[in-house]
């Protein structure tokens, strides 16, 4: 098993030259979640990816009226008002995986700053130290005053097929993505 932390493009460019070179080495990453770049690898060459998330949860995705509307909501905006790249990528798509943590990490910010009614960086590390803030997923993440790291569980999926995202992806049409495997067991 290949396990890679490297980023974008460089995640990217080791998968790809690794299936482009016939090897079907399975790979463990944290950042080969890119859409974009995953549908150039296509089905086969993504299948029995796995992946350390920070952004995911137990299946499946979709637990609560209030989860199923803000994904609705998200994905809606995305077929009907962000025409221009990069915003109308398969990246931008679902508003999940990594880029999903990024948003919510950013609205906890934001919530820090606005109970902080500052921008001062004191009035801040006040309310930061020992806050916590659940994504809209129902993952809890927590920021520990000792050191100031922000500390939540990870989860680990199998990328698989189209057909076998459903166990993932419970609300239709079952499926993140057509064009390479995703997130499933």
């Amino acid at each position: 098993m290949v396990f890679t932390g490297d980023w974008i493009p460089d995640a990217a460019n080791l998968l790809k030259q690794a299936r482009q070179a016939g090897s079907g080495f399975p790979f463990a990453h944290v950042f080969l979640d890119e859409p974009n770049f995953l549908h150039e690898v296509g089905v086969e060459g993504t299948k029995g990816l796995i992946q350390i998330s920070q952004y995911g949860t137990e299946n499946p995705s979709f637990k609560t009226p209030e989860q199923i509307k803000y994904y609705k909501t998200w994905n809606d905006l995305w077929k009907t008002k962000w025409k221009t790249a990069p915003y109308n990528s398969h990246l931008f798509e679902h508003g999940t995986g990594n880029i999903g943590s990024y948003i919510e990490q950013t609205y906890w910010l934001l919530s820090v700053i606005e109970r902080a009614q500052s921008t001062d960086p004191e009035k801040i590390i006040k309310v930061w130290e020992g806050d916590s803030y659940r994504f809209t997923t129902g993952k809890v993440i927590k920021m520990r005053a000792c050191d100031h790291k922000a500390v939540q569980d990870l989860h680990v999926f199998e990328y698989v097929p189209p057909d076998q995202q459903k166990q993932a992806f419970n609300i239709p049409p079952y499926y993140w993505y057509t064009g390479t495997s995703a997130p499933g067991r």
